[in-house]
């Protein structure tokens, strides 16, 4: 193509795509506009009329931007980019086809212009003809294809929301416009629309322990108070219980989680509020070992959750607590108060137990003490072991015999007599271990020998037994009998004590002989009776039943007296 010729082509195909974007941006302004003002009367009257929460009023600010951005970039930014020739933009064949709609002389000229050009091989012919055409549309202003003016038909979207927005202005009801866009400006946060009372909390918190209950206490104050108050939970609303004309209480039962609520009445809502669930520090399990002293001889155990015990002295105590949301636990030991800090979810705590004991344990988190509760542990003190002591002397053979029982709460440990012998000016004494078997109960036996002593008239012995346990606590105990004399008796001891015994042998006889004078009295007597009446009646079944008692104790003071007597 002659190269003048394609100068005046392209400047002319150029202007016109210039003027057609700019025709573009100037529609986009108007229907960004229009956009803008529309929308914004829209969301703002819904808004007014309906009190949207902050979740709709997000999506009505989100949508509003959405909307306005699509307006802006297909019909601002992206035909303002080709403007200056940024990105895909119109092509002159484009522009020849708009161009020759628009002029009906023109028609395909342009296009055919540049199809030649393309298939331009030097050629003579094919240059005339584009020179030819050219000629043609040179008389043609190709701008006056776009006509700006036909914009002005768009103007009525611009002007409709202006007329309303003139209309609020001079109505007094630009609050409509004002507040509620200003509410979807700002849609994180709740409004509440003034009510003529005022919802009043008189909970000090709202707090409460997790699966506890809650009594929520509220209060109306101001000029009108509602006959019915409303609680809104998850989108549900529950009646107040009305305590008089303007205080009202509801109860949250056994509250798990954290509850947002707010309150409605006469059209009205409060703010809203949230119920805290404060996850309470609780002992899942308590696990106590116990483990008796050795010599107890006791098995040792596990007991789960139980507190109170009744130990033997000494017995080792350990406490392991499996807790829950717990930061720390209290545990008061005989008014020693000590904090333990949770390791895994556990805490492990040993004690010796050597007396009667109260303790308490109380659980912690960082919201929540609980109160204490109160254990107490009772001891079992060994106890000293115990001894009987039967004496008898053989006064023939010089042998003294000694018999008894020993017995301890837990196991006998060794058994001694203890003697000591006053010979004149002089004395000595010694102990003698006796065998026993080692248990809690037993028996004992022992005797002694007084002719190995080579006693002398008048010389003593004083003699008792001594038994210990095994404590193994407080060091093995023992406990003796009481201290029993023997004196070696003179000639005229012996005397005495011959006349004495002859004395109560005689009294003896003398007793026996009556008790035997009274049954033969009594057999005669009997003998009458039957004789006169010749059958046994109840009175003379009752004589012949105490001649038989009477014999028989006639029987044993005769055996009695035969022993004295030998």
């Amino acid at each position: 193509m002659n190269k003048e010729v394609e100068n005046i082509l392209l400047i002319k195909l150029n202007k016109f795509i210039s003027k057609y974007y700019k025709n573009k941006i100037l529609k986009g302004l108007i229907f960004l506009i229009s956009s803008v003002l529309i929308f914004l009367i829209l969301f703002s009257i819904l808004e007014y009329f309906s009190r949207f929460n902050s979740s709709i009023r997000s999506v009505l600010f989100w949508s509003y931007l959405l909307l306005n951005s699509i307006v802006l970039v297909n019909y601002i930014i992206l035909p303002l980019f080709n403007l200056f020739r940024i990105g895909n933009r119109l092509n002159y064949k484009q522009a020849a086809v708009i161009i020759g709609k628009y002029f009906s002389e023109i028609d395909d000229k342009i296009l055919n212009i540049l199809q030649l050009d393309e298939h331009n091989n030097n050629s003579g012919l094919i240059e005339a003809s584009i020179i030819q055409k050219t000629d043609d549309i040179k008389v043609f202003n190709f701008k006056n294809a776009i006509d700006l003016k036909e914009n002005k038909k768009y103007l009525k979207w611009v002007a409709t929301p202006i007329i309303f927005l003139i209309i609020f202005i001079f109505s007094g009801n630009t609050n409509i416009i004002t507040e509620s866009s200003a509410r979807i400006l700002d849609h994180n946060t709740e409004y509440i629309p003034t009510a003529p009372f005022s919802f009043i909390i008189e909970n000090a918190k709202l707090e409460v322990v997790q699966y506890e209950n809650f009594k929520l206490q509220l209060k109306i104050e101001g000029n009108t108070i509602p006959s019915d108050v409303y609680i809104e939970i998850d989108g549900n609303k529950f009646n107040l219980a009305k305590d008089n004309l303007a205080e009202f209480h509801f109860l949250f039962s056994n509250v798990v989680e954290n509850k947002s609520f707010k309150f409605y009445a006469e059209g009205f809502y409060s703010e809203e509020y949230e119920l805290i669930s404060l996850l309470k520090p609780t002992i899942l399990e308590l696990t106590t070992t116990l483990k008796y002293p050795k010599y107890t001889n006791i098995t040792d155990k596990t007991i789960h959750n139980i507190g109170d015990f009744t130990l033997p002295e000494g017995t080792d105590i350990n406490w392991e607590f499996k807790l829950q949301h717990t930061d720390s636990l209290v545990f008061t030991y005989n008014e020693n108060e000590d904090n333990y800090n949770t390791q895994n979810n556990t805490i492990s705590i040993q004690k010796k137990i050597l007396s009667n004991t109260n303790y308490s344990i109380s659980t912690k988190n960082k919201d929540i003490t609980t109160e204490k509760t109160f254990y107490s542990i009772s001891v079992i003190k060994d106890e000293f072991p115990k001894i009987t002591l039967e004496v008898k002397l053989d006064s023939i053979s010089n042998f003294m015999y000694f018999n008894g029982s020993i017995t301890d709460d837990y196991q006998l440990k060794k058994l001694l007599f203890h003697y000591e012998v006053k010979v004149q000016d002089s004395n000595y004494s010694k102990h003698e271990s006796i065998s026993i078997n080692q248990l809690s109960k037993e028996n004992y036996y022992h005797f002694l020998d007084i002719t190995t002593l080579n006693l002398s008239t008048s010389d003593e012995i004083k003699f008792y037994f001594e038994v210990w346990d095994n404590d193994g606590v407080n060091g093995s105990k023992s406990t003796k009998t009481t201290n029993i004399e023997y004196k070696k008796p003179s000639k005229e001891d012996l005397i005495v004590k011959r006349n004495s015994e002859n004395e109560k042998i005689k009294k003896n006889i003398d007793n026996t002989i009556k008790l035997a004078e009274e049954i033969q009295k009594d057999i005669k007597d009997l003998k009458k009776d039957l004789i006169d009446k010749k059958e046994l009646g109840w009175e003379e079944k009752k004589k012949a039943e105490n001649i038989i008692k009477k014999q028989k104790e006639l029987e044993k003071q005769i055996r009695e007296n035969n022993k004295r007597n030998k």
